[in-house]
């Protein structure tokens, strides 16, 4: 594994103890150890990690530096306050607009059952 995730996350711990940002991310401390020592994280636990993260560290920098996204492949998921979502793939190229309109309505239907399946919408 690349050193820059461990760098990163040292950054994400800030001024807490390993104890503190793991129990703070609900991550357990072992789990956090094992990874500052090499071992590979899941996308889970750095979703995790990164949502109690200082120094502005991101999800996406995490998934980065542990080699699950390329750095020109970059796909952020923001919320709106309306509750609405803005999805966007970025690449070396800038955004993708070359996706065809049966694959856009395909991925809105992707999220919508995600939504369900994880109890977003009643």
């Amino acid at each position: 594994m690349d050193n820059e995730l461990i760098k990163l996350l040292k950054l994400a711990q800030g001024d807490r103890t390993l104890n503190a940002f793991a129990r703070h991310s609900d991550v357990s401390a072992g789990n956090l150890s094992r990874i500052m020592n090499g071992q590979k994280p899941t996308p889970e636990v750095l979703k995790k990690l990164s949502l109690k993260a200082h120094n502005g560290i991101r999800y996406e920098d995490l998934m980065m530096a542990a080699g699950y996204i390329e750095d020109n492949e970059i796909l952020s998921i923001k919320e709106k306050d309306d509750g609405e979502y803005t999805i966007a793939l970025h690449n070396s190229d800038g955004y993708d607009a070359d996706l065809p309109p049966e694959a856009i309505k395909e991925l809105k239907e992707y999220i919508e059952f995600l939504k369900h399946k994880y109890g977003k919408i009643n």
